[in-house]
């Protein structure tokens, strides 16, 4: 159980664009890159692995960092879910 006093983890994480073509399973913590067909995959702060769903709008920046429209990934097969954006490459968590 967490206590008044102890510290909460941080709801921004900085990300890693990954180079090249990217395989959810291989994803380190905290990064994101293209797959084989030019799909998003992306790996959160808490190692909850997916693909960004196409529906979303995703912005690519001319420094090779991305910036989303909040997206979701359910708990599954007893993995935490994570629910946030991407700003500019930043894991943003919806608290």
């Amino acid at each position: 159980m967490t206590k008044p006093t102890d510290p909460k983890p941080s709801a921004r994480v900085e990300g890693q664009r990954l180079p090249g073509k990217t395989q959810r399973a291989t994803l380190p913590v905290a990064s994101y890159g293209l797959d084989e067909q030019g799909l998003w995959e992306v790996c959160t702060p808490n190692g909850r692995r997916g693909r960004i769903d196409d529906q979303t709008d995703i912005v690519e920046h001319d420094d090779g960092t991305i910036s989303t429209k909040p997206f979701a990934f359910e708990p599954m097969s007893g993995r935490a879910g994570w629910r946030g954006s991407l700003d500019h490459g930043v894991f943003v968590e919806a608290v």
